[in-house]
């Protein structure tokens, strides 16, 4: 018998994401450098707010009985002249404001940094950080650019604050709960799950497949007996790990069945797809309790008798070619049926690729042992 079991070695990748502001700065007549500080482009940016369409530093234009708009501006309700398709506190019409869903406007439609504006409640768009909730982002606790020190939660816009008098706010498809003085996501709403871990954006990933892992070994969701029999027999599953649900757990019976000339006993386990290569299994046969862990954080899985290779001068492993009794040039056909037990799981440091799920496929007799 043979079994082959690739240890894979999964490298600590650090995801983010990150936010692009184009903004202008005007040179001054002396040397001094411009502050492209968080705060001070934010102060920009509220400045082009009330700026937009007048000279920097006067008040827009009159209008009404006192002038006229010129061309592409408005005439709004406080007898002042707006350029509605440019103007975040006019966006597509007089007094529409994008703060502090957004912090731009474009064609008279409001933005968050050229995204589409915030749209959960709550949340606030930022130049740093973009759509998020002010109330629990240690980076922009409170208002936007207010950084907590270094692992120091923020609650309730307080850093150092505890959720355990303030409370915990609703998240997008899901519920929270508050452990130990930090707010976390605590159960996802049916067809959601949390890929990223990430607090803010609650359960994000929508489970496109049905996912029948089990939680544990004792709960394994069973596949069923898989024969050996040519062309074999095999089941393609799909699931999604994430941290409300970390593992699937799947359980199957390899039948050998009876054999005279050749074993075509080969279980085979291997990914199909395994987005960003986040995914590993290990596999346990015989029980939960007393089996033997026969494979461990791997991609690929391998359990054959189905050819005759040479181990050593004269000595031979395989059954294909087998027989039931003692012959020249064979080994005997022997049972090799047994339980297996499956469990997916994220490799350590990994997290999905966006929501994708994982394919995986089971076999027993599909393929041929390759050396």
């Amino acid at each position: 018998m043979k079994e082959n079991c690739r240890h894979l070695i999964f490298p600590v990748v650090y995801l983010g994401v990150a936010s692009i502001v184009a903004f202008l700065s005007c040179a001054k007549s002396d040397s001094t450098q411009p502050d492209n500080s968080i705060d001070n482009i934010q102060r920009d940016i509220d400045s082009i707010s009330s700026d937009m369409d007048g000279i920097e530093g006067e008040n827009p234009p009159p209008c009404g009985a006192g002038g006229s708009c010129s061309t592409g501006q408005t005439c709004c309700p406080d007898n002042r002249c707006y350029n509605l398709t440019n103007d975040p506190s006019n966006c597509g019409e007089c007094g529409n404001s994008c703060f502090p869903k957004g912090n731009m406007c474009i064609a008279g439609n409001c933005s968050c940094n050229g995204a589409a504006p915030c749209r959960n409640e709550g949340d606030i768009c930022c130049i740093s950080g973009g759509c998020l909730n002010p109330m629990y982002d240690s980076n922009n606790c409170g208002e936007c650019g207010r950084k907590c020190n270094d692992g120091e939660p923020c609650i309730g816009g307080i850093c150092g604050g505890s959720c355990e008098t303030i409370g915990c706010p609703e998240i997008p498809r899901g519920r929270s709960e508050c452990r130990d003085g930090v707010c976390v996501i605590s159960a996802c709403d049916e067809g959601w799950a949390d890929g990223d871990g990430n607090f803010a954006n609650g359960c994000e990933c929508e489970v496109t497949v049905q996912d029948n892992g089990g939680p544990n070994c004792n709960a394994a969701y069973d596949l069923g007996a898989l024969h050996d029999t040519e062309p074999g027999e095999n089941r393609v599953i799909e699931g999604f790990c994430s941290s409300l649900a970390p593992e699937d757990w799947y359980t199957f019976e390899a039948i050998d069945d009876e054999d005279t000339t050749c074993d075509n006993f080969h279980v085979d386990i291997r990914f199909l797809s395994n987005p960003g290569r986040s995914y590993v299994f290990d596999v346990k046969t015989a029980s939960c309790t007393t089996g033997t862990l026969v494979c461990e954080k791997d991609t690929v899985y391998v359990m054959a008798v189905d050819t005759r290779q040479e181990e050593s001068e004269n000595v031979y492993w395989g059954e294909c070619p087998c027989s039931p009794n003692p012959a020249p040039n064979a080994n005997l056909c022997t049972d090799n049926s047994s339980r297996f037990y499956v469990v997916v799981k994220l490799a350590e440091g990994a997290n999905p690729t966006g929501c994708e799920p994982y394919r995986i496929e089971i076999s027993n007799g599909k393929y041929n042992y390759s050396p």
